[in-house]
């Protein structure tokens, strides 16, 4: 029998109060089940839009869907890094990051929206994959991530919540002017 997560099993002791309202996005749905629906949901949302649409910021400053997908795929890698590191036991603390920088940094437009879609679909392919690890005795694992304690169970919660807030920042910000 498959391992079962839900967000009331997450105590506000296992993250840092920052991470709070990505853990409230999730409602009470079934974290793993739901991470393979938002992948399909994510995947099918940035593959129906136009390039146009992609390249638009709806303020000075704001990044762009594609920058928006490149961070969704860099950060889905990361915190996958951080389950692999929990699950194995990682006493040492795992830095930060600091997500504009990475944005800054990333060449969304020569790799294209195709490119950053299979990056995400891979991230979220290897946490999904991490998430069949987990079980009673370790969802409740620590490590120290970016100088706060965060449980496996709550770093899987964060992961769907956060990219369930920005499917909503797109579909709710991301309209293109007429």
């Amino acid at each position: 029998m498959s391992f079962s997560l839900h967000p009331s099993s997450i105590s506000p002791d296992e993250y840092d109060d920052w991470y709070g309202a990505y853990l409230r996005n999730c409602g009470e749905k079934e974290l793993i089940s739901w991470l393979a629906e938002l992948k399909t949901e994510t995947l099918s949302f940035f593959e129906e839009r136009s390039d146009e649409w992609l390249r638009f910021a709806y303020d000075s400053g704001k990044w762009t869907p594609l920058d928006l997908l490149g961070h969704l795929a860099d950060t889905e890698l990361i915190f996958a890094m951080r389950l692999l590191c929990v699950l194995r036991h990682e006493t040492s603390p795992i830095p930060g990051f600091d997500q504009d920088r990475y944005v800054l940094h990333q060449p969304v437009e020569t790799l294209g929206c195709t490119h950053l879609l299979r990056r995400f679909e891979s991230a979220r392919d290897q946490t999904l994959l991490l998430c069949e690890e987990l079980n009673d005795s370790n969802a409740s694992r620590i490590l120290i991530a970016d100088g706060h304690a965060m449980s496996a169970r709550a770093l899987v919660g964060v992961i769907a919540g956060h990219n369930k807030h920005h499917l909503n920042v797109l579909k709710e910000r991301y309209i293109l002017p007429q």
